[in-house]
């Protein structure tokens, strides 16, 4: 969990401030990425604490938000707003103080890959199934936050070679040759609490719906262009997610993707 300050830079006229919070400290900490809070307070560990340390309640603290008033839900327009503005202005990506910076252009990868990509982070947009999951992107030995509707990948750790093999005996051994010696994954992370935010309880099932459209689409829009994309959802422990720095509870890993294919430069 991202320990430095955060700083609010936003607002939502619509959505009540108690759901941005919420929201803002859903987003994948990285570097270069700062949350959008009013508070340094850390949510997670808010509700954590809520919970008397009782991990499986934290489903259900997660659908406390307000308090008392579950029968009062946010109607269908600050649903809306709550997305939109989470999709537009929820993430704020800070140069300051790096090198090169965390963000690297689709237009740098394979371009079979980096057109592909762009249609994810615009139809993630468009759609906005980019909301309750994020996509990350390991290639070039990092791991890449993919952010909707925008052109770039935003570096999030170094992927080291035991972490890559530790990755590919996770996936179950039925599709684990598909795998092996791929240059590109592709991880789907679902963050259900933020469905919760505005949907109680049954935020839980929806993220679930919403994500698996998202992963049903991902093998259109890779093989339109010309790219080989073999999707594991069994996975044979939760090594997936503590490798991809997921804590299994809150933010966990629904499908796992390998990308292979032929391009101009041959380096895919």
């Amino acid at each position: 969990m991202m320990q430095n300050e955060v700083t609010n830079t936003t607002e939502c006229l619509v959505v009540d401030p108690s759901f941005d919070h919420g929201l803002e400290q859903t987003v994948l900490p990285g570097t270069g990425l700062r949350l959008v809070a009013p508070t340094r307070r850390d949510s997670y560990q808010n509700r954590l604490a809520d919970a008397e340390g009782d991990v499986a309640e934290m489903y259900q603290v997660n659908a406390r938000w307000r308090r008392g008033a579950l029968d009062d839900l946010p109607d269908v327009e600050e649903q809306k707003s709550l997305r939109k503005w989470f999709l537009e202005s929820g993430r704020v990506f800070d140069l300051s103080g790096e090198r090169e910076g965390p963000m690297v252009s689709l237009d740098t990868l394979p371009a079979s890959l980096g057109e592909a990509l762009t249609v994810l982070a615009r139809v993630g947009l468009q759609s906005g199934l980019l909301f309750a999951a994020d996509v990350l992107v390991i290639v070039d030995e990092w791991v890449h936050l993919l952010p909707a509707g925008e052109e770039f990948l935003v570096r999030t750790r170094l992927f080291d070679d035991v972490r890559r093999r530790e990755l590919v005996e996770s996936v179950s051994v039925d599709v684990r040759h598909a795998f092996m010696g791929a240059p590109v994954f592709l991880a789907v992370v679902l963050a259900p609490q933020r469905l919760q935010v505005t949907h109680g309880p049954r935020g839980y099932r929806n993220a679930l719906l919403e994500t698996g459209m998202l992963v049903g689409n991902l093998g259109t829009i890779f093989a339109e262009h010309g790219l080989n994309i073999t999707i594991a959802v069994d996975f044979v422990d939760t090594t997936v997610d503590r490798v991809l720095d997921q804590d299994g509870v809150e933010r966990f890993v629904v499908a796992l993707a390998s990308i292979t294919g032929s391009n101009s430069n041959g380096d895919q």
